[in-house]
């Protein structure tokens, strides 16, 4: 059974033994010019039974934890891995016959460093999609047996030539996929657009006939206020003339 990240880490700090298993293998370093077996045994975590695996580097053979050299520049090694994505090394197959790639979700690339400032690399394998059945670019296939990887021989899944054709034809039908929803997002944008504007346009329109409204009742209200001021003018001077008449008279 594959082991939480947590009790991976555990282990590199020294606080348990695992000794190589089905979901775990040991390398005491990285190399270059060993991608190709790091390939095969992911490739066997794969096809673990749904189980996935661990790949660690910086654990000898005798499971000492010795750390890998912190002076190395691990840029290219972390990129070698990526590409096992990228360049599509590692396909699957469903029971429908169907290209399965594994994506960053299949495989982790993290540096840990343990409570004794020992570097190590964990490579986490994780199967996500079932009844899939893992194969390499030459056809090979490879399965996990305890703490071993081993090849079926007699299994193909697709040749070469097949499968640069099936990705082919996946690529091709992304890009349809790809090309459709683009047309489709750029009509509704194109209908979003219009209707915006529409709505902008009928919101001006209102707001228009608001102000001439308020400008209109402005109006309306300073003749009133025109009108009551005379009124009270008028009013005013009869009573001043009325006042001096009496006083007169």
């Amino acid at each position: 059974m594959k082991l939480s990240i947590s009790d991976v880490k555990q282990m590199l700090d020294g606080k348990l033994a695992i000794p190589e298993s089905d979901t775990m293998e040991y390398k005491s370093q990285i190399h270059n010019y060993c991608m190709s077996k790091y390939i095969e045994t992911i490739c066997a975590f794969m096809n673990n039974n749904k189980q996935g695996g661990y790949l660690i580097f910086g654990i000898t053979d005798n499971l000492k934890l010795a750390g890998l050299n912190p002076q190395k520049l691990y840029d290219t090694i972390t990129l070698n891995f990526d590409n096992i994505i990228h360049q599509s090394s590692i396909y699957g197959k469903d029971e429908n016959e169907n290209i399965v790639p594994i994506t960053p979700h299949n495989i982790r690339v993290e540096f840990v460093t343990n409570q004794q400032n020992k570097l190590f690399m964990i490579v986490d394998v994780t199967m996500i999609t079932e009844n899939v059945v893992y194969q390499l670019k030459d056809g090979r296939i490879f399965y996990r047996l305890n703490a071993s990887n081993y090849v079926n021989k007699k299994e193909i899944v697709y040749t070469q030539q097949i499968l640069d054709q099936k990705i082919t034809t996946v690529k091709q039908d992304y890009q349809h996929i790809i090309d459709t929803n683009l047309k489709m997002y750029k009509s509704e944008l194109t209908k979003k657009e219009k209707e915006m504007n529409a709505e902008k346009k009928a919101l001006l329109l209102e707001l228009n006939e608001k102000e001439k409204m308020i400008l209109k009742k402005e109006n309306e209200n300073k003749e009133l206020l025109d009108t009551v001021l005379k009124q009270e003018n008028l009013i005013l001077k009869q009573s001043l003339c009325e006042y001096l008449f009496s006083r007169w008279f």
